[in-house]
């Protein structure tokens, strides 16, 4: 399946798996089967991803020895996005079954995750955190997710950094040495050493201040 499926073709389907429209939030429907198996349907849009299609097949086919296990309200969600070719973003929550959806966009995604979890769990956004997941296929994807684990890389080096630093700044200014030989020493300007030499001070009074309160 490599075409755009039109929303009405989707509703049909829903129907005559005997599923019907159970609620509704923004631009997303949820459908109940028979059986108490939910799925949710983003239906204003024009069409639907074969991707999508094909998650909502996989979620509804029946399962061995049963219903498909239900989804438990969190305070926390993965949400995970897979690029479909046709140019949409295919977006699931594997805490909860039948949570799906699709975005044109990656900044699109948590604003439809927030109704399809409200349809499904009635929680307002605000009590859960949502932890996007997305995945782009090919080289392409693998040279971003290198160089986001790289970014990821450099800022928790970063900070340490930044606290050896300053470690380094409060020991030697307690040693007696000047902020333009603590600059050399530590590799930083004087300036700068001064700078993280007075953030310590200032953490630390507020610190105690707590303390002693």
């Amino acid at each position: 399946m490599t075409a755009v499926v039109g929303t009405k073709e989707i509703r049909k389907l829903l129907r005559d798996r005997g599923c019907e429209v159970t609620g509704v939030e923004g631009a997303h429907e949820r459908w109940t089967e028979a059986g108490g198996r939910t799925v949710t349907l983003k239906v204003k849009t024009k069409g639907q991803a074969p991707g999508t299609v094909l998650a909502i097949e996989a979620h509804l086919a029946p399962e061995p020895g049963g219903e498909a296990a239900g989804g438990e309200v969190a305070d926390r969600y993965t949400v995970r996005c897979e690029w479909d070719e046709v140019g949409w973003w295919v977006v699931t929550v594997p805490e909860l079954p039948g949570a799906l959806t699709q975005s044109r966009r990656l900044d699109q995604v948590q604003a439809d995750v927030a109704e399809v979890v409200r349809l499904l769990t009635g929680q307002p956004v605000g009590r859960y955190e949502l932890n996007v997941d997305a995945h782009f296929p090919g080289s392409a994807g693998r040279e971003a997710a290198r160089a986001a684990a790289l970014r990821a890389e450099s800022d928790r080096l970063a900070h340490e950094a930044r606290e050896a630093a300053a470690g380094a700044v409060g020991a030697l200014r307690s040693a007696g040495l000047t902020y333009r030989d603590i600059g050399a020493l530590v590799g930083v300007s004087h300036q700068r050493a001064q700078q993280l030499s007075e953030e310590e001070s200032t953490g630390a009074s507020w610190s105690h201040q707590r303390a002693s309160k």
